[in-house]
């Protein structure tokens, strides 16, 4: 879908809507490329259209680049908790700084899809107001719906717990 002005998922990001998600940026860690928030607060104007150029290509082209979309996942341990055991750490990711600008501008596309009710009933992953309550209550109902009719009814799930992390990059659901 080429980029239009009249179609607010397509719509161009402009120079005012980047320096706006670049203005209210959290103190956060950088991820893998290293640039920090203080100096992406301070990019002069010429990086930022070049910046504005590549989201605006990544919206056009429905492509988020990988680069700035991979984490390093850190673990850290909980407070007061044995450090020797596996279990008392939990994974941090720390995301590229740049990938979580354009995330948030793409956060505007999902909150059209919401007002639009352009999600699939069934979708749950994601949205505000769903959550895992939600499908199970769904899950419950069909079952309920299916004994009424004399069926049965059968379910293969996969829980992973406590995911363990290895070497600060990997997780392994053991």
């Amino acid at each position: 879908v080429p980029l239009s002005e009249e179609n607010v998922l397509t719509s161009p990001i402009t120079t005012e809507e980047l320096k706006h998600y670049i203005k209210i940026m959290k103190k956060k860690a950088p991820g893998e490329s290293k640039i920090g928030h203080q100096i992406i607060k301070k990019l002069p104007d010429n990086i930022i259209e070049h910046i504005l150029v590549i989201f605006n290509a990544s919206l056009a082209s429905a492509y988020f680049p990988k680069k700035i979309k991979s984490a390093i996942l850190k673990p850290l341990p909980k407070d007061g908790k044995d450090v020797t055991l596996p279990q008392i750490y939990r994974p941090i990711d720390l995301l590229d700084n740049i990938g979580k600008i354009l995330k948030k501008i793409n956060s505007r596309l999902r909150q059209y899809r919401e007002d639009n009710n352009l999600y699939n009933s069934q979708h749950y992953g994601f949205r505000q107001g769903k959550s895992t309550a939600h499908v199970i209550n769904m899950i419950h109902e069909c079952i309920k719906y299916n004994s009424a009719q004399g069926f049965k009814t059968a379910i293969l799930l996969k829980y992973v717990q406590k995911p363990l992390i290895r070497c600060g990059t990997q997780v392994s659901s053991g």
